[in-house]
């Protein structure tokens, strides 16, 4: 399960590498730079946030702990990568 998140992650990385690259290459940067500024500030910094001292994930251990597992450190940010790097390469097309 864990190869299979990673290997997600890599796949929506590299999509959203190349289509950030061509975008600039085309001289457009707003659209990468609005889509990275939502993605991380927007979105990623307080669901990070609650992720992590808020919700529990159905288990049973105190707010505020980290959540046992590996699986959460790759599964929360390619969840977050994959609409990402599909909305920067649409706009490539």
């Amino acid at each position: 399960m864990l190869l299979a998140a990673g290997a997600a992650f890599q796949l929506f990385d590299g999509i959203q590498t190349a289509a950030t690259g061509a975008l600039r290459g085309v001289g457009d940067t707003r659209t990468p730079m609005l889509c990275h500024f939502t993605a991380y500030w927007i979105i990623g910094l307080p669901l990070g946030y609650w992720l992590c001292f808020f919700a529990r994930n159905g288990r049973s251990r105190p707010l505020g702990r980290p959540q046992p597992g590996a699986d959460h450190d790759w599964h929360r940010p390619t969840r977050g990568l994959a609409p990402r790097s599909l909305r920067t390469f649409a706009q490539t097309m």
